[in-house]
């Protein structure tokens, strides 16, 4: 591996073998680590630990020390924060290939909000000595961390301009547009299918609006044949460029 030879355990010394069934195909489908020879991946699998964590359990909660990184290799995570009225904000969906808790490990302060199971998970966990190991010693990982970082913060632009420019119609729109383009499963002819649960209180959670609003925008769209919901709350967009023309 570049600069450096990381195969240590993930509290330093010797080497230990892989966790089972985590191989660099597993690896190289996941940002941070694009760009990263077989070789290499082969290098980083041992330093990984796998875990399973079941729907609605809590990775972490806000305000909490962080001390380990949760690379997503099978399902989704909600990243939320609790109101004052007890209400939940959620920030984002995050699915695989995807990192989450990075950033306290960058800083090192405590967690900017809480990560919870959307659906079960299969997660990949690196801890700080090994991150900061790879973020300094390998510099394609900071590459992909700073990509994966301006990414994300395009996305949060795009929304806090829906925020403050659309009525609660646009940014549903807007919302299920941008998880289309992230995680949409294309189907026959132009419909995406979005591969996780979206009930009508998440998504008023994720654009400040009730639950009987969006109600209200889905029946809508629904009628007019450009969306369909399924079973578990699965949202298929029907025609995602008229959508796109509804908030364009």
């Amino acid at each position: 591996m570049a600069r450096e030879s990381l195969a240590t355990g993930q509290n330093g010394g010797s080497p230990r073998a892989a966790a089972p069934g985590i191989g660099h195909e597993h690896l190289e489908r996941v940002a941070i680590f694009a760009g990263l020879t077989p070789t290499q991946l082969d290098k980083l699998a041992p330093l990984l630990r796998r875990k399973t964590v079941p729907e609605r359990q809590r990775l972490f909660e806000a305000e909490a020390p962080g001390e380990v990184a949760y690379i997503i290799h099978k399902g989704y995570v909600r990243i939320e924060m609790t109101k004052p009225d007890g209400s939940e904000l959620i920030f984002a969906i995050l699915g695989p290939g995807d990192i989450v808790g990075e950033m306290s490990l960058l800083d090192r302060a405590a967690r900017s909000a809480s990560a919870i199971a959307h659906e079960p998970l299969e997660l990949f966990t690196i801890n700080m000595s090994v991150f900061g190991a790879l973020f300094e010693r390998v510099p394609q990982i900071s590459r992909n961390l700073n990509h994966i970082l301006a990414r994300r913060l395009r996305i949060a632009n795009a929304l806090i301009l829906a925020m403050g420019t659309m009525e609660v119609e646009g940014r549903i729109i807007q919302q299920l547009l941008t998880y289309a383009r992230e995680y949409g499963q294309p189907l026959e002819g132009t419909a995406v299918r979005l591969p996780f649960r979206l009930t009508q209180s998440e998504i008023g959670a994720l654009v400040g609006a009730s639950r009987v609003r969006v109600n209200q925008v889905l029946i809508e769209y629904k009628r007019r044949g450009l969306i369909t919901v399924g079973d578990r709350h699965r949202i298929t967009l029907l025609d995602p460029d008229a959508l796109a023309a509804e908030v364009s």
